[in-house]
């Protein structure tokens, strides 16, 4: 055996020979053995070639049954734990998914390993002897630098005690001066040690050396030299390198030869792996990978055996007799239990945590290639009422010391929050199976990080802001509730519901900021309302707020008796309308939607105009009211308080709480003198409001609030506050003045429609076009549709060249392009203007216009003024259909990634008819230029919008290298949308005018013969603002009628897709687009 390298630079290692990489040894993640096919690729025909011999191959040569090999083990009640003694099972169990620990050893059980290298019986790599030699040689490069720093002292104390006896010498006979050698520093009142001012000359004077005379003095302080210096005390007799001796069986290898291979004989195996309970129960009920039986039997525990047991002993005492309590549902092994299965499901390596102060830290591959990524506490959370225990609550000192020592080592903190079924519930599961009971097990991961204020400006100093990505998503804001500053340590929580692995980790799209709640006490479970209560001592009032019914009137609204505990008892009654036979029809919910389309569809026949009728698409007669019965009022109830400081509102249907500062209040002031009834502009300055301006009453109307302030501005009497302010506040609902993004605001009025060609060959609305212009119930029918369908058609427009016109600013200003003000679409035509591809007479596929622009169009119309030639039939394809059922596989596919991070270059290049050239080479040019990805996701609104223009696309730049990936994703895209089922094909005829959302609805048209005949179209735009400003002024009774009582949202619509046939064909396209994508990571 090569001897080892003794030099102090920690360079030493034996010259050995190299086995099998880790890579190798630790290939399989699990003690089994998997057979897959070989990978399909739809652009290579010969992987299918190698699929089909490998599936013929394992379907007349099957593969033996997994696992091949069944571990053995036994269980230990001192220890509360498994022992597997095998050597081939130790090895086995640490290599293929890294379980247990060596009795013996720090993890790897390589103790046998350990000896046989001392003794010189195995020449091979041992991660614990070099790590130890790194240790002893790090101790000896520290007693020799203290070794140096003695001498130096040494040397310093001898020189100045040799010029303070010359000094003395000299002196002698001359008054005394005051002490200032080291020795008489040393002696001062502040030292330990106590001599006289002559003691120098005395050991001088005697004949002893100075050096004899100083070693017998033990230094305990100096300040003459460094504090490096000052902190160490050493006797000049000291060794210069450590006295002890290595403890025996570890032998110092940076000062000694290894012995020669054979020296030594064969030790005996005295380590065995230790397997944890939840580490057992896995590769037992999970795998099948081990069986367990008792100590001195053969017989194996069942599974159900194994875990009666491990719960029993999650107790201290154990509860193994027959008078103690019965086990529960939050016994300390099915909680982690739970936990631990979780995270092995998704492919990390769950390792006991105890020396971080954690329940598990997790490994993205093991403990071998790196360090663990996360530490994970699990918390138990008791949301059933079957409990009548309280959540475990932790401190936030208890959060912020974990979270400290994690990221000392570079690990971030994990709060898993189980959600613990009811006993009974547990037990009756248990009859079914194993996996019934641990299904009731409910798991939540919080991603925990510190924040700190010196390096980021995140969150403002008083208010945090929650962004839920959970299935009904609802956005709230918290504000600190003592309203002080939030702590420089403010604890950041991302928290990963819908979460897929990956190797980095956990990753999520949304984060979740938390703030300390009002009791002082770290949140046992995230939080999912706003914290605040009004305070006890407040004076309140309760009121009901005044609403339109769905015949269009105001109901009005009317106090509330307050009892002791500010709550009425029993639900008030009052007197409403309700048909008894007749009437129109009940609006569906989301469920029964989808029950009710899927029964229909189910039929042989059309059944169209049936879903239609069904969904209620169209109003419905509305029929006499008929006489009165009681019903129950379930119109909101606000409870208001006030404080001089602020004004307290909470919603008693969500139990919401929103304090409202005096000043914001007189910023929002509806009163003649504050806003301008024409503009809705102030009349005020927000500056000029006093600071000091503070609540003295407040009362309640239909109208709003009413607010008499004190130190308020001169000559202002009360503030009012109109509903529409307060139920924003709390949000109720979207608001119409741009708090909210108005678009999602407007759709959850009116709701929306996804549509293919069969739903919206029965769904699309035709209108008159004379009642379009004078009616207003049918122009605000045509908004609407645009709101909900995002399309509309009108007949009868008279083939005047100015009714497009007339049609566009019924509902706005034009939008004015450099195609001018109004455009024809014709062969040919453009001279005037400028040019297109659609000015010709060739086929155009789907597209949206204008994307080239900053903002694009929003309302695109095209009127039909003459389609008289063969072909030029119009297509239409709702593109927002289709990007909400992609984007949940575009975050997850690899070969669809390319649709939302690539930029697309739209340009528009071309010459401008309507100027002048300056010359016949130098004419003029309009040139646009915009880059959008084809999806793009927004996670607040749950909005996904689409950029899809192939026509007026730009060339790419020559070293793209992105642009053959994202080629086969457009193609995907392609064909969704092109899909024949997708697209809506009508032939417009003269007088037909058509109204779309140019950024949902995808437009196209088919090529056409201009020799036979003549197609014209004239087109306008209305931009975005001036749209959604004028849907904001929408009847809320016309939307409520098509909405039905349902709040529409759009994180909700998502889920409905999900749950649609839709899903099932996209999902299938994209599964044979790229067969890599895991469903289960879908979300």
């Amino acid at each position: 055996m090569a001897e080892v390298n003794g030099s102090s630079s920690g360079k030493g290692a034996w010259s050995q020979k190299r086995g099998p990489s880790v890579h190798q040894i630790y290939s399989r993640p699990a003690p089994l053995r998997t057979f897959p096919l070989p990978t399909f690729y739809p652009d290579n025909p010969l992987s299918l070639f190698h699929v089909a011999s490998a599936w013929l191959s394992q379907l007349f040569s099957p593969p033996p049954a997994e696992p091949a090999v069944v571990h053995r083990g036994l269980w230990s009640e001192a220890t509360s734990s498994v022992h597997v003694k095998d050597e081939k099972s130790m090895r086995a169990l640490w290599e293929q998914g890294f379980y247990g620990k060596g009795n013996l050893s720090r993890s790897e059980p390589n103790w046998l390993k350990r000896e046989r290298v001392r003794k010189g019986l195995q020449d091979v790599h041992v991660s614990e002897l070099l790590t130890m030699q790194r240790r002893q040689e790090r101790a000896q490069a520290k007693w020799e630098r203290a070794r140096l720093e003695q001498e130096a002292i040494h040397k310093t104390r001898m020189e100045e005690a040799r010029q303070d006896a010359a000094r003395r010498a000299e002196s002698k006979g001359s008054p005394p001066t005051a002490p200032v050698g080291p020795l008489q520093l040393l002696s001062l009142p502040n030292s330990h040690v106590e001599m006289s001012p002559e003691i120098v000359p005395e050991l001088v004077t005697e004949g002893k050396s100075f050096e004899e005379g100083l070693t017998s003095v033990k230094r305990q302080k100096s300040v003459r030299f460094s504090p490096r210096v000052q902190s160490t005390t050493f006797q000049l007799s000291d060794p210069p390198s450590p006295s002890q001796s290595p403890p025996e069986g570890c032998h110092s290898l940076a000062r000694v030869t290894a012995p020669a291979v054979g020296g030594g004989e064969e030790p005996i195996v005295r380590e065995h792996l230790q397997l944890t309970p939840e580490e057992a129960f896995f590769l037992s009920f999970g795998l099948g990978a081990l069986v367990i039986s008792e100590p001195g039997s053969d017989e194996a525990l069942s599974t159900k055996q194994l875990l009666t047991r491990f719960r029993q002993y999650s107790y201290c005492p154990p509860r193994i007799g027959p008078d103690e309590p019965d086990l529960e549902a939050d016994d300390g092994f099915l909680i982690h239990y739970v936990v631990y299965h979780h995270f092995r499901s998704l492919g990390w390596v769950p390792r006991a945590g105890i020396k971080f102060g954690v329940d598990w830290l997790l490994y993205a591959r093991g403990p071998v290639f790196d360090h663990a990524e996360f530490g994970v506490i699990v918390v138990p959370s008791y949301s059933d009422v079957w409990w009548n225990r309280s959540d475990k609550e932790k401190t936030w000192a208890w959060l912020h010391g974990v979270v400290r020592v994690l990221s000392h080592v570079m690990k971030s903190l994990v709060l898993v929050y189980v959600e613990v079924p009811p006993t009974p519930r547990l037990e009756e599961a248990l009859k079914m199976g194993i996996g019934e009971a641990l299904a009731l097990y409910k798991v939540r991961e919080v991603t925990v990080k510190r924040w700190m204020t010196s390096s980021s400006t995140l969150v403002s100093n008083k208010t945090v802001q929650w962004c839920c990505s959970l299935p009904s998503s609802e956005c709230t804001h918290l504000r600190n509730p003592a309203d002080d500053p939030v702590p420089p340590a403010m604890v950041v929580a991302a928290v990963t519901r819908g979460c897929f692995w990956s190797r980095r980790g956990i990753s999520s799209s949304i984060q979740h900021v938390v703030a300390r709640t009002a009791s002082g006490r770290f949140p046992s479970k995230p939080p999912t309302a706003f914290p605040q209560r009004i305070p006890p001592h407040l004076e309140r009032f309760r009121y009901r707020l005044p609403v339109y019914n769905v015949d269009g009137e105001l109901e009005p609204g009317g106090f509330v008796a307050v009892d002791d505990g500010g709550r009425d008892d029993a639900r008030e009654t009052m007197t409403r309308t309700r048909p008894r036979d007749s009437g129109p029809p009940r609006p569906l919910n989301s469920a029964d939607r989808r029950a009710m389309i899927k029964a229909l569809r189910s039929k042989k026949d059309d059944s169209a105009s049936l879903i239609r009728e069904t969904l209620d698409l169209f109003p419905a007669e509305r029929e006499p009211k008929p006489e009165a019965e009681p019903l129950t009022d379930s119109r909101p109830v606000m409870t208001f308080a006030w404080s001089p400081e602020r004004l307290y509102v909470e919603d008693e249907q969500r139990k919401l709480v929103r304090h409202v500062d005096a000043s914001a209040l007189r910023d929002n002031c509806a009163c003649p003198s504050c806003r301008d009834e024409s503009s809705g502009n102030k009349l005020f300055n927000s500056f000029d409001i006093p600071p000091d301006i503070s609540i003295q009453h407040v009362r309640a109307t239909d109208r709003g609030l009413w607010l008499t302030l004190a130190n308020d501005t001169q000559g202002h009497g009360e503030t009012t506050v109109c509903w529409d302010a307060v139920e924003v506040a709390l949000r109720r609902r979207g608001s119409r003045e741009g708090f909210f993004p108005r678009r999602p605001s407007i759709m959850g009025q009116t709701g929306v429609v996804f549509w293919d060609r069969r739903l919206l060959s029965g769904a699309v609305r035709a209108i008159g076009f004379d009642a379009y212009m004078s009616d207003d119930s049918a122009f605000w029918d045509a908004v609407i549709d645009l709101c909900r369908v995002g399309i509309v058609f009108l007949r009868g427009v008279p083939p005047d060249m100015n009714a497009v016109e007339a049609v566009a600013t019924r509902i706005a200003n034009l939008r004015d392009t450099f195609y001018g003000r109004v455009f024809d679409v014709r062969a040919g035509g453009g001279g005037d203007t400028a040019g297109n591809v659609a000015y010709s007479a060739r086929a155009l596929g789907l597209h949206q216009d204008l994307l080239y622009l900053d903002t694009p169009p929003m309302i695109q119309l095209l009127h039909c003024v003459e389609n008289s030639c063969p072909g030029g039939d119009s297509l239409f394809s709702d593109a927002e259909r289709i990007a909400r059922l992609l984007w949940p596989f575009v975050r997850v596919s690899q070969r669809l990634a390319p649709l939302a991070t690539r930029m697309v270059d739209y340009h528009y290049r071309g010459e401008d008819n309507r100027r002048q050239a300056a010359g016949p080479d130098r004419p003029h040019h309009h040139h646009y230029h915009q880059s959008r990805p084809v999806l793009s996701h927004d996670y607040l609104t749950g909005f996904t919008r689409v950029s899809w223009s192939p026509p007026f696309q730009a060339p790419s730049r020559l070293p793209d290298a992105t642009l053959q990936p994202w080629i086969q994703a457009a193609l995907f895209f392609e064909k969704l949308i092109s899909d024949p089922e997708a697209v809506f094909r009508v032939r417009l005829q003269p007088g037909d005018c058509v109204l779309f959302d140019n950024r949902r609805v995808l437009h196209g048209r088919d090529g056409f013969d201009p020799s036979s005949g003549r197609r014209w179209l004239r087109g306008a735009y209305v931009a975005p603002d001036d749209f959604l400003s004028r849907a904001t002024q929408m009847p809320p009774e016309q939307a409520h009628h098509y909405r039905g009582e349902d709040v529409w949202s759009s994180q909700m619509e998502n889920q409905d897709l999900r749950h649609s046939a839709w899903w099932k064909d996209v999902s299938r396209m994209v599964l044979g687009f790229d067969p890599t994508v895991d469903e289960r990571f879908v979300r």
